[in-house]
C-alpha cells in the first residue's frame, strides 16, 4: 500500500455507505473513520440512521473503539449533544485516527455524506475563523428557517445549495460568515492523503426506495422515543431542533394534536422522506462537483479499483 494512502467512500443518505465500508475494511484489513456531522454525537442513534456498534476494548489498544461487525469506527458517538462540534475539530479527529491506523500498516476508510468533512480530510480545507457577531446572531434569531435560507441564498448562492435549509444555526452562522466575508469562502492547503475517492451510484427510484425504508426504520424503532429521552435527559428543544430535520419535525410530532402540524405518525413519515430525499440530492449537488470521484455501481467495482490503488 503506497505511504499514507486513503480511500474514501462517500455518497447521499441511505446509499449504502456503512455496509460497503465495512465489507471493504474486512476484505483490505482496514478501519474506519466516520465522516457524518450529526454521528459524533452520543444518544441520536435513530434519528441519524447511525449504525448499532458498541464501545469495547480490542486486542493490542488500551483505549475503548466504537466496533461495529468487528471493525473499528472513529470520529462516531463521542460528543455530548448539547455540544457544538467543528469541521476543524473534526478534521484533527480524523487525521490522527488515519495516522494511527496508517502506524499499524492497516487501511483507513474515510466514509460518510458530509461533504465539507470528507474535503476538510482529503484537500485539507476547512471554513475561515470568524468570531462570532452577537449583535447580527439576535438579529437574525427572529427570523424564520425559510426566512434565513432564503437570505442565503441571496448572499451565497453555492453554500446554501449544500445547507440543511430546516437547520438555523447552520444557516446562521453561513450567513454570519458571509457578511464578514462576502461569501463563505474555503481555504485550501495541499492534499495530505494520497486518496482514492469512491461515490455509490443509485438511480433517483432506488434512492427514493431506500430513503423510504430508512425512514420506515426509524420510525419503527423508535425516533419519538429517541427525542423524548434528549428532553428528558436535559437537552434543551431549541438544541434538539438545530440536530436535524429529523429531531426538529418529530418535536413538532410531540406537540400534536395540540397544534395539528402532525395528525399521524404517518403524515410525520411523509414529511421526513420528502426531507431526506431533498438532502440527497443536495448531498449529490455536492459531491457530483468533486471530479476526483470514481463513481461505482457494485461492489466488484469498488474492489476492482481498490486492488489497482493499493498495488500502485
Amino acid at each position: 500500500m503506497p505511504a499514507r494512502s486513503l480511500i474514501a467512500i462517500v455518497g447521499p443518505t441511505a446509499s449504502g455507505k456503512s455496509e460497503l465500508a465495512v465489507f471493504l475494511a474486512k476484505k483490505y484489513d482496514g478501519e474506519i473513520i466516520s465522516a457524518d456531522s450529526r454521528q459524533v454525537y452520543r444518544d441520536l442513534a435513530i434519528g441519524t440512521n447511525k449504525i448499532s456498534g458498541q464501545w469495547q476494548k480490542r486486542d493490542g489498544m488500551e483505549k475503548t473503539t466504537f466496533t461495529y461487525k468487528n471493525i473499528p469506527h472513529y470520529c462516531i458517538d463521542f460528543i455530548d449533544p448539547k455540544e457544538t462540534y467543528t469541521v476543524a475539530e473534526f478534521k484533527n479527529c480524523a487525521d490522527k485516527a488515519i495516522k494511527d491506523i496508517l502506524s499499524r500498516d492497516k487501511t483507513p476508510f474515510l466514509v460518510g455524506g458530509t461533504g465539507l468533512y470528507i474535503d476538510a480530510v482529503v484537500y485539507g480545507i476547512v471554513p475561515p475563523k470568524v468570531p462570532p457577531n452577537k449583535k447580527l446572531r439576535e438579529d437574525l434569531s427572529e427570523k424564520t428557517t425559510k426566512e434565513l435560507f432564503a437570505l442565503l441564498q441571496k448572499c451565497d448562492p453555492a453554500r446554501a445549495d449544500a445547507i440543511d435549509p430546516d437547520n438555523p444555526r447552520r444557516l446562521i452562522r453561513a450567513i454570519e460568515i458571509t457578511t464578514a466575508l462576502g461569501s463563505v469562502p474555503l481555504i485550501k492547503k495541499d492534499p495530505q492523503y494520497n486518496t482514492l475517492m469512491l461515490g455509490i451510484k443509485r438511480t433517483e427510484e432506488e434512492t427514493k426506495k431506500r430513503i423510504t425504508h430508512m425512514v420506515h426504520d426509524m420510525l419503527e424503532n423508535g425516533l419519538i422515543n429517541e427525542v423524548q429521552s434528549l428532553i428528558k435527559n436535559g437537552i434543551p428543544k431549541e438544541r434538539i431542533r438545530e440536530l436535524g430535520f429529523e429531531y426538529s419535525y418529530a418535536l413538532e410530532y410531540l406537540k400534536a394534536p395540540e397544534n395539528e402540524v402532525f395528525g399521524s405518525l404517518q403524515e410525520l413519515e411523509h414529511v421526513l422522506i420528502q426531507k431526506n430525499w431533498q438532502y440527497a440530492k443536495r448531498q449529490m449537488t455536492w459531491f457530483k462537483r468533486d471530479k476526483n470521484i470514481r463513481w461505482i455501481s457494485s461492489q466488484e467495482e469498488a474492489e476492482d479499483l481498490i486492488q489497482v490503488f493499493l498495488a500502485y
